[in-house]
């Protein structure tokens, strides 16, 4: 049979072969899970149940500087205006990857990114502190006996 087929018929087999061979692919990578997409179905419910969700939103998220008007923070999943309350505390600063929070117990700082220093450039290996950010508390380790 295939000696009886003319040129152009073969190629049109060829043609659809690969449509049908494309759409297949298409078809299967459809049911394929996005690893970017947030979980859904049973195991979801019982992970949503375990995680608190009060932490997984805590401290600071962002900070929105705005020259000429008051600027706010993202403390907690709430935006808050300098001179706002979170909590019992005030939001005293806004800087530019922290803030200052005053409340019952004393002046708080928040960071961004907590733990992290920045560096000046050149490698002098010494930490810059970015508009006037309050220095980072240091720890002392005990002494082993």
């Amino acid at each position: 049979m295939a000696g009886t087929l003319t040129p152009s018929i073969r190629v049109g087999l060829l043609l659809l072969g690969a449509a049908l061979a494309a759409a297949a692919t298409l078809a299967a990578a459809q049911g394929a899970a996005d690893p970017t997409r947030p979980a859904i179905g049973a195991g979801a419910a019982e992970a949503a149940a375990t995680q608190d969700p009060a932490a997984a939103t805590a401290g600071l998220q962002s900070v929105f500087i705005r020259k000429g008007g008051k600027s706010g923070a993202l403390i907690n999943g709430e935006y808050v205006e300098q001179g706002g309350r979170v909590g019992e505390s005030v939001l005293l600063k806004v800087g530019e990857n922290f803030v200052v929070l005053k409340g019952p117990g004393g002046k708080e700082v928040l960071r961004l990114t907590p733990g992290v220093d920045v560096r000046a450039a050149g490698g002098t290996g010494r930490a810059v502190q970015p508009m006037d950010v309050p220095a980072p508390e240091k720890k002392t380790k005990g002494k082993r006996q």
